[in-house]
């Protein structure tokens, strides 16, 4: 089965000490896909075929800008830009067309450039590349825990998940799992997620009342990165 390709790192994510192995595994493809396209890949044809049609998002275009390959960049920025410019020369006389006399012509889609556009406004090569190798480690995640009894313990013994991540567990476990398998994991999730809530609004309830003077010179306890622990949880992102 082509998903025992990917159960090894899938084990040993969910082995090591951290909040959410979704996000480990997500930081994880993400990392390799930035330095894989930032690294030789750039100068091969067919990638950059792609990186012209659709370009990056603007997260990406953060990290491969502060990178320490300049020159790398300037190549596929320059290829895409003359990308854009072509497409702009040739398709935006048909911007200007009556809208009647647009969709008279048979067709209801939009106009080749428009659809360029938006091509460019919702894509990310980097983005794409993440989710095609993440859909698998999902699927990998399932397999295990239908076929090892070992992974379901060590699904028992993780912290929980980032809301993201668990929301994703339960929505896509319901089409990929048995009934009883996903019955099972549902006992197993939902009771260590709301553990992980509870506690987490306890804190951020104390980060709040710290803030009213009658409570300043109380202890902090564990609720003094509260927030930042909130946002991570609730948005999986990374709070510095």
């Amino acid at each position: 089965m082509k998903e025992k390709l990917y159960t090894i790192p899938v084990t040993e994510t969910f082995q090591s000490d951290c909040d959410c192995p979704l996000c480990a595994i997500h930081d994880k493809l993400d990392k390799e896909a930035t330095d894989y396209i930032m690294g030789p890949s750039y100068m091969e044809g067919d990638i950059r075929m792609e990186t012209n049609k659709i370009g990056f998002c603007k997260e990406h275009y953060d990290k491969m800008y502060h990178m320490q390959n300049r020159l790398g960049l300037a190549l596929m920025c320059d290829t895409h830009i003359q990308e854009i410019i072509k497409q702009l020369e040739v398709g935006s006389a048909s911007l200007k067309e009556d809208k009647k006399s647009f969709f008279s012509k048979g067709s209801k889609e939009k106009p080749e450039l428009l659809s360029f556009l938006a091509n460019i406004s919702d894509n990310c090569y980097i983005c794409n590349k993440i989710k095609g190798n993440f859909d698998r480690y999902i699927d990998t995640i399932f397999y295990l825990w239908e076929k090892e009894p070992s992974f379901r313990e060590l699904v028992n013994k993780s912290r929980g998940f980032c809301f993201e991540h668990f929301t994703l567990l339960l929505d896509k476990g319901k089409e990929n799992l048995s009934k009883g398998s996903y019955a099972d994991l549902v006992d197993a999730v939902v009771p260590k997620e709301l553990e992980v809530l509870k506690a987490l609004e306890k804190d951020v309830a104390w980060f709040i009342d710290k803030n009213d003077y009658r409570h300043k010179d109380a202890p902090w306890g564990t609720a003094k990165d509260s927030v930042e622990r909130a946002v991570k949880l609730l948005s999986a992102l990374k709070v510095e």
